[in-house]
């Protein structure tokens, strides 16, 4: 899986791999550039910590670290 993709061309034939910019989220370990978006959950990207909430409203950060 890829988080992120830049492609070039060019005449030579290289080809360049690099992590991506972010920091990587624990639930999806895809790389974001807005983990901790979300202060009830700074360890999810804001995407994340809104489908967490969603389908456990009762789950804390916390309680997850704890997991």
């Amino acid at each position: 899986m890829v988080s992120q993709l830049e492609t070039t061309f060019a005449d030579k034939n290289d080809v360049e791999v690099s992590h991506a910019a972010g920091k990587v989220d624990p639930r999806d370990r895809l790389y974001h550039l807005d983990i901790g978006a979300d202060p009830k959950f700074p360890m999810f990207s804001k995407k994340n910590a809104e489908i967490v909430e969603h389908d456990f409203p009762e789950l804390t950060a916390s309680e997850i670290e704890d997991r």
